[in-house]
């Protein structure tokens, strides 16, 4: 067992994190006399993603194996009232190489202003497109959501972010990125626009994302989330679409995502999940499903035994770690 220290970061994220130490040094000149120190003290968060599982558990050729899916710590800081400078790297396994030989990456590198319900955030950013999928979800560790796991959107890209928030029931977001793509990611590298409206009310939530993607053919995205929370019960469904102008090139796909969990218990909650994709472009399977229980015995640890199956057939049973720290 060893761990790989290689360093991975491209030209583009070398440009990100000057722009970002010349903001960062630009703000502490701007210090005055009297700020107080305490808002600019540092925090840091610590993620760790790991996976035991069985693979084909009903046949007699099944073996268990084990893999490490996230290594994140972050830096986050305060620079003054409004400013605030964040900076966090990640681990991968290149093909071939065993899951304990990581490679170092650059994951995020951006800096923010908010001021009241407003917020402007450029770099390498963790935009909003799945943000709410994934808060509903809550089990990243055990997998990614529909849209981010099938290629119908970003979790992370380089750009700027627009945020507003008009009211306690409507709130929307507008991000122009490059495609910068980080290892591992599933992010193309094209320029993108896009615009995410999220309302509120009497536990109903609804997530309408709209996004062009601009090359030699234009590739329209669209989706629509929706979620009842309820006491115990989350339930969630998700509908994308991506439409090209050039099917020659690519064709249209579609694909949709019916998940929830109960809480037995204080610390105990069962979740199931369905998705349907029909994306032929893509490597991932056309139905994949899940079902497990999670016990969190206490705040920064969960563990997670369950079931999956893909295309009715391939099948594991697997038990996964989430540790975080903040």
């Amino acid at each position: 067992m060893y761990y790989n220290s290689t360093i991975n970061i491209s030209k583009g994220s070398s440009k990100i994190v000057l722009l970002l130490l010349i903001v960062f040094l630009f703000s502490l000149s701007g210090f005055t006399q009297t700020d107080s120190l305490s808002i600019y003290k540092p925090s840091f968060e610590f993620q760790f993603f790991s996976k035991s599982f069985i693979d084909d558990f009903d046949k007699s050729n099944s073996e268990l194996d084990f893999q490490i899916d996230r290594t994140l710590l972050a830096y986050n800081q305060n620079l003054s009232n409004k400013f605030s400078l964040c900076l966090a790297g990640d681990s991968y396994t290149k093909n071939k190489d065993k899951t304990f030989k990581r490679t170092v990456y650059l994951k995020r590198a951006y800096v923010s202003f908010k001021n009241d319900n407003l917020s402007i955030s450029a770099g390498l950013l963790v935009l909003e497109q799945l943000k709410y999928q994934r808060k509903i979800w809550g089990l990243r560790y055990i997998d990614k959501t529909f849209q981010h796991k099938n290629g119908y959107g970003d979790n992370r890209n380089s750009g700027i972010l627009f945020k507003h928030k008009l009211n306690n029931h409507y709130k929307y977001d507008i991000a122009l990125t490059s495609g910068y793509s980080t290892p591992g990611s599933t992010s193309t590298e094209k320029t993108r626009l896009s615009l995410g409206q999220t309302f509120g009310a009497n536990n109903w939530h609804f997530r309408l994302f709209n996004a062009i993607t601009f090359d030699t053919e234009y590739e329209n995205t669209h989706s629509l989330f929706v979620v009842k929370e309820h006491n115990k019960l989350n339930i969630g469904c998700e509908t994308a679409i991506i439409l090209n102008q050039n099917n020659q090139v690519k064709e249209d796909y579609w694909g949709t995502s019916v998940f929830g969990n109960y809480t037995i218990v204080k610390n105990l909650m069962c979740f199931a999940r369905y998705d349907y994709n029909d994306n032929l472009n893509n490597t991932n399977s056309k139905t994949c499903m899940w079902f497990g229980l999670q016990y969190s015995p206490f705040k920064y640890l969960k563990g997670s035994l369950y079931y999956e199956n893909t295309d009715f057939s391939n099948s594991f049973v697997a038990f996964g770690l989430f540790l975080h720290y903040i």
